[in-house]
């Protein structure tokens, strides 16, 4: 038993996060782990001396923990609240062991964790969950330093392709949701890595009044060319040997200036005739009538398929002019609007394809 002086002095409940929930494995962002080394060590000590549990995977880096026990004595529920209880007890027992000498929860100073801020190269970080148009990061510096998080959302808004940002605070977490199609999800993924990385010795900088007002005559200075340019563009005419026919012209080109047709707009192919014949999580059915028309498009197409590191396999049937596509989709999608988003994300992402193999015929 402990001490009568540390009655009542139990510790405040842990602040942690749920990243992914599997059968058998869980994992959870915990930023303690990355502050108290001494806490990492006890938690470890608990899980282990559990029965239930046959592997544990700790980041201290980032602030993640990963443990994998055995199904099917308790619920996956069941087994997710007993762990969440171990996290919480983790900090009663390490109270309990200090005794009389109880130490700050964080052995730095405000000082000396800004020293080694400043000595760090990378932000530490790991992705928790990735499926096609969303990835989430834990990144324990959102929780430690407020100014970060702010530099760092203003980074990712930024970003054209980025459709919506949400951060989590108290737990470090960041879901970032982006447009598929754009680039690979491996290539949008290192990307908003590069981001997290970039924004280590970033200093937010407020603009003066003078420098917006030069950057937003910059702006409409460039604006202003860029539309002279293109109404000098529409007005030019092809020359005309009489004069009367000339300044019919010119006089209907200052009215209306039909559309000149350049080499590349003419190179234009018109859109791919397709539709989805049938669809469930994972897998799609397209109705192309190409396919059974044009066999250099179909392999293309195959092409163009297995290169994508989001699609698993394809089967193509020229006779009813069809393909079967099976994607990779994430496992833990619980409501329905989860589904229909990753559905939609990944079909899109498929019928560029369908478009990209078309177009790549008359390159």
């Amino acid at each position: 038993m402990p001490d009568t002086n540390y009655v009542g002095k139990r510790s405040s409940k842990e602040v942690y996060s749920i990243t992914y929930a599997l059968p058998g494995q869980v994992g959870f962002c915990v930023p303690r782990i990355t502050k108290e080394p001494k806490y990492s060590q006890k938690l470890v000590a608990l899980l282990q001396a559990e029965n239930l549990v046959t592997r544990v995977q700790v980041n201290n880096t980032a602030g993640s923990i990963a443990i994998a026990y055995k199904p099917g004595t308790m619920s996956d529920f069941e087994m997710r609240s007993h762990l969440i209880d171990l996290i919480h007890a983790a900090s009663d027992a390490l109270i309990a062991d200090r005794k009389a000498q109880i130490q700050p929860a964080f052995p730095h100073s405000v000082a000396n964790q800004t020293k080694i801020k400043q000595k760090q190269d990378k932000v530490a970080y790991s992705i928790a969950h990735a499926i096609p148009g969303q990835v989430g990061f834990c990144v324990p510096r959102i929780t430690q330093e407020p100014e970060y998080s702010q530099r760092l959302v203003a980074l990712l808004k930024a970003e054209s392709s980025v459709t919506k940002v949400e951060v989590n605070n108290t737990a470090g977490s960041i879901v970032v949701t982006y447009q598929s199609g754009i680039m690979s999800d491996l290539e949008m993924r290192s990307h908003l890595i590069n981001l997290i990385q970039s924004e280590r010795n970033s200093v937010i900088a407020e603009p003066t009044p003078k420098q917006t007002a030069s950057k937003t005559k910059s702006r409409q200075e460039q604006d202003k060319e860029t539309s002279t340019k293109k109404t000098k563009e529409k007005i030019k005419t092809p020359p005309v040997s009489s004069s009367a026919n000339h300044s019919v012209s010119s006089s209907r080109s200052q009215s209306v200036t039909p559309p000149v047709k350049t080499k590349e707009q003419a190179k234009q192919p018109a859109k791919l005739a397709y539709s989805i014949a049938h669809s469930i999580l994972g897998r799609v059915r397209f109705h192309v009538p190409r396919i059974a028309q044009d066999p250099k498009y179909v392999q293309r197409l195959e092409a163009l398929l297995k290169a994508d590191p989001t699609v698993i396999s394809e089967r193509v049937n020229r006779c009813c002019a069809s393909i079967v596509i099976t994607y990779k989709s994430a496992f833990n999608l619980k409501t329905q609007n989860q589904k229909r988003s990753v559905m939609e994300a990944a079909i899109s992402h498929l019928v560029s394809l369908l478009q990209d193999a078309s177009i790549s015929a008359i390159a």
